[in-house]
């Protein structure tokens, strides 16, 4: 049987390009990429940047009021009759407030939603400015400040929070330096605010300024924060905070009370008994910062606190027998 001439060329260029399309080189990764269309970035929501600012002013706010208490504290030294370690109490009670209230976001931000915290923030922070206003003894205002403390403890997570939860990816460095512009930026305009307010008024008028831009913070969060994540019961590990409020606490009373101490102690028998309790202390701080009780959560705590509390017992009883001997 013969094969027909044009049935075998057919079938020849049937073949060629069969293997031509074999060896035609297959597009890679980078010749797609170079391809395909950009993606645009993701745009932000409106209600995001109304959150964002309404906890942000909250925010600032409250780091404002850090440092304008400095400028202060001659006129309040004056008016309450105290002395500077105790005004500047002020101050050091309301950063202490905040370092003990800042760790606690974390089980905040899964047992309770954002516009609920962002309500107790600024109502713990008006509270405060409402009571500096009327208030006139020491104890007084260093309540208020404290719950100034509460209010910034509270708003300064949860600013990050919302960006890192709700942000889109492009978007959250960019978002984050705003929010550290933010904490950056407050310490260093304070001074000028309140001495340019106290100049020229009575330096109750800083937090009454600073009232209804709470207030306007207040309205602008609640139409606009919104809860990215369903909450529910979180355990609470009770005794961790405990200790690390104790710890922090008692660092800094024994700061301060050390150094009042160890500047009033004249008898020499004291001093040797203040500073071999303070080396007792320091010794017991180094020598067992890297030991660890393991608790049944997992969590660990630092021996560290338990030598800063022998320490600033140290401190009290040296105070307490220096004061006994000039009683006699």
């Amino acid at each position: 049987m013969k094969t027909s001439p044009i049935s075998t060329g057919s079938k020849t260029r049937m073949t060629n390009h069969t293997q031509t399309q074999s060896v035609r080189p297959q597009p890679t990764a980078r010749t797609q990429s170079a391809t395909t269309p950009a993606q645009p970035p993701q745009a932000m929501s409106p209600k995001l940047i109304g959150s964002i600012v309404a906890v942000g002013s909250l925010a600032f706010i409250g780091i404002l009021t850090e440092t304008v208490m400095n400028v202060l504290f001659p006129r309040l030294m004056a008016m309450l009759s105290v002395n500077a370690s105790t005004i500047q109490w002020l101050t050091t009670g309301y950063l202490l407030v905040v370092s003990v209230t800042v760790p606690l976001s974390s089980f905040l931000d899964r047992r309770f939603p954002h516009r609920g915290i962002f309500v107790v923030a600024v109502l713990a922070s008006v509270a405060g400015c409402m009571i500096m206003i009327v208030g006139n003894g020491f104890p007084i205002l260093l309540c208020a400040r404290m719950l100034q403390g509460i209010g910034t403890g509270l708003a300064l997570p949860l600013m990050f929070n919302i960006i890192l939860e709700q942000a889109p990816q492009p978007k959250i460095g960019m978002l984050m330096g705003i929010g550290t512009l933010v904490v950056g930026t407050a310490p260093a305009l304070g001074p000028a605010f309140g001495g340019f307010v106290a100049a020229h008024t009575s330096w109750r008028m800083i937090f009454v300024i600073l009232l209804p831009i709470m207030a306007a913070a207040l309205a602008l969060g609640l139409a606009t924060i919104i809860q990215s994540h369903p909450t529910g019961a979180t355990p609470f590990a009770t005794a961790q905070f405990v200790m690390l409020a104790v710890g922090f606490t008692g660092l800094i009373v024994f700061i301060n009370q050390g150094a009042e101490t160890i500047d009033a102690l004249h008898d020499a028998q004291q001093t040797t008994m203040q500073a071999a309790l303070t080396a007792l202390g320091l010794v017991c701080a180094v020598g067992t910062s890297e030991y660890r009780l393991a608790t049944q959560s997992g969590a660990r705590i630092d021996y560290l606190i338990m030598a800063i509390t022998v320490t600033i017992i140290g401190v009290m009883l040296a105070r307490a027998l220096r004061h006994a001997d000039t009683q006699s």
